[in-house]
């Protein structure tokens, strides 16, 4: 019977360390795809980080994937954080981020899903066509109505007979792209808005004439 409880307590001994090494195994899986259809990305590169002592982030591990997905496994220490990122080709998406990375829940399998989508390119053009007077006021602002968290602020007032054209086209992710602005004229202040439709790659200038 001595025996017995010997052995007994040796298999319950070696099933708990077997069980709290388990657990200290972390998975990861990371998928990215296109935010508007679904579809993976291709030429996508993830990246696992340990924050270090001084709240820096030291990469553990680093893989590109052609099929958008990302899998990986390592045992984490319990007393760090550990943090995940993705990244696509600058030349090709736009990041649909709303954080800069994304932190691990240790000892248990972590999903993620990074979005992005492709981008185009736009300028604006901007004339005060029925000037009133150097009181003349205008700002505006631009909304992505096809992604989330995609809006500028309210520009700085543009005063009196102002006339305006980007010198370069600066980069926006596809989708239907509105415009807000009020204009004040001798006193009386206007609301206005217009959508732009931007694909990928093309080349598109906004009109704001008031």
């Amino acid at each position: 019977m001595k025996h017995l409880l010997f052995y007994s307590s040796i298999l319950l001994f070696c099933f708990s360390c077997k069980k709290e090494n388990s657990k200290k195994w972390t998975e990861i899986k990371i998928t990215v795809t296109d935010y508007l259809t679904g579809a993976p990305i291709e030429d996508v590169t993830c990246a696992l980080y340990e924050k270090n002592s001084l709240g820096n982030l030291d990469l553990i591990y680093q893989s590109s994937t052609t099929t958008g997905l990302f899998e990986y496994g390592f045992k984490a220490n319990g007393n760090k954080q550990y943090v995940v990122t993705s990244s696509a080709p600058n030349d090709k998406y736009y990041m649909v981020s709303f954080l800069p990375y994304l932190e691990l829940y240790k000892f248990q399998k972590n999903e993620f899903t990074f979005s992005t989508v492709g981008y185009g390119f736009l300028k604006l053009d901007i004339q005060n066509q029925a000037c009133f007077n150097t009181d003349d006021k205008l700002i505006f602002k631009r909304e992505n109505l096809s992604l989330p968290n995609d809006e500028t602020n309210w520009s700085n007032e543009r005063l009196g007979c102002y006339t305006y054209t980007s010198p370069d086209y600066f980069i926006v992710p596809v989708g239907t792209h509105k415009y807000s602005w009020q204009v004040t004229k001798n006193n009386i202040m206007t609301e206005y808005s217009a959508e732009i439709i931007v694909t990928e790659g093309a080349f598109l200038t906004f009109n704001l004439y008031y």
